[in-house]
């Protein structure tokens, strides 16, 4: 039998679907980790980007008599205030990025009283979905929450040159101003903050069909994955042989779909 997609099935065998269900579902639970993972190594990136260069600019003013200077370069204190909402974005990135990774070790240790082979796939496949789906609204999140933080930052830093270039050369043009604007706003659309919004949306649009179609008025997208645990944990806690499932040996079969035997 293959694991592989479009791998052919023995018929005798009616825990295959549930193998390859598992397989693909722990693929795509990983592709979604390393997604998140790189998202925040970005916001802590630009997280030091952004704190580095609001320090120093701040200590340069100090030296000076920074409260007059803002006053009479709004584009400097206005490039200070984007840097500052790009660290508050990038911050909140990094920290509120909840993710599902796996069963848990509770779940782990009531998967291993499991009588049937078949009974614990499909549990675990069911688990996979609301894993993956709750991983989805993160994802979506986070990107939001990333990319609003490189165009605040951005922003920053364009408003810090043009209260270089005016401290240096007197006042700007309001073309100078327009352009800096119109680039910020074309930036915006370039990056999809429309299109991830829509994501967003979608993301939990799902999650809460999916609640209310389990009865319950909690989303998968909530705050904190505790929902999910909740739930995956009932499920575990459930698990029930059916006719026909087949039983196996009460070993523990792992979370990536890959079979122990009673020895390990």
């Amino acid at each position: 039998m293959s694991d592989e997609p479009g791998g052919s099935l023995p018929e005798d065998d009616p825990t295959a679907a549930l193998r390859v269900a598992t397989t693909e579902a722990r693929r795509t639970l990983d592709q979604q980790l390393d997604t998140l993972e790189d998202i925040d190594r970005k916001a802590m990136r630009l997280l030091r980007f952004s704190v580095g260069l609001l320090g120093v600019v701040v200590s340069v003013l100090s030296l000076t008599d920074g409260t007059t200077g803002l006053r009479s370069m709004p584009y400097l204190g206005g490039g200070l205030a984007f840097l500052a909402v790009g660290a508050v974005a990038a911050g909140i990135t990094y920290t509120a990025s909840p993710r599902v990774a796996g069963a848990s070790a509770a779940d782990l240790e009531r998967a291993a009283e499991a009588d049937c082979e078949r009974a614990f796939r499909r549990t675990l496949v069911r688990s996979y979905a609301d894993w993956i789906r709750f991983n989805a609204a993160a994802n979506a999140r986070a990107a939001l929450f990333v990319t609003v933080a490189i165009l605040f930052v951005v922003a920053g830093a364009v408003g810090l040159v043009l209260g270089i270039v005016q401290a240096l050369t007197g006042p700007l043009p309001p073309v100078a101003v327009a352009v800096a604007g119109a680039g910020f706003l074309l930036a915006a659309y370039l990056a999809g903050v429309h299109r991830q919004f829509s994501r967003l949306r979608k993301a939990k649009r799902r999650g809460a069909d999916r609640g209310d179609a389990s009865g319950s008025s909690d989303a998968l997208d909530a705050p904190d994955a505790t929902f999910v645990a909740a739930r995956t944990g009932a499920r575990f806690e459930g698990q029930l042989c059916h006719t026909g499932d087949v039983g196996t040996e009460r070993g523990r079969t792992s979370a990536d779909g890959s079979d122990r035997g009673p020895n390990g």
